[in-house]
């Protein structure tokens, strides 16, 4: 469960979040969209604790991750966070598998039945 509260951003004088209230089930797919420069970017940086909002509640399963210090941000990241940028870059030489796998190497989670419920959650199984 994601929930955001009353969440702004502002760089410089430009606000970019207002007072933003959403929430996203888990297992929900969701598609933010909007034009350019209306904060749908910065909405995933504060969801995925790349950025904090100026003001505001970020709720993560129960966890108010704005609070959070650099430190349990980083953990935070590294346990919970997947990002494919809109220039992603995988490696070509390596299977779906071994692409999803290397976070999880990182983290020292366990491979098999964690690869295999990421692949299943997304629904690409068919893939490997």
């Amino acid at each position: 469960m994601i929930k955001l509260e009353n969440v702004s951003k502002k760089y410089g004088n430009n606000v970019v979040l207002d007072n933003l209230n959403i929430n996203f089930n888990s297992g929900e797919f969701i598609s933010i969209m909007g034009p350019s420069g209306s904060g749908k970017s910065t909405i995933l940086n504060i969801i995925g604790a790349m950025d904090k909002p100026d003001s505001g509640k970020v709720i993560i399963n129960n966890e108010e991750i704005n609070r959070f210090n650099e430190e349990e941000l980083t953990l935070f990241r590294k346990k919970h966070v997947g990002f494919i940028f809109q220039f992603f870059n995988l490696f070509n030489n390596l299977t779906v598998f071994e692409n999803v796998q290397i976070p999880l190497l990182i983290s020292g989670l366990k491979e098999q039945d964690s690869i295999e419920e990421i692949l299943t959650s997304l629904n690409i199984c068919d893939k490997l």
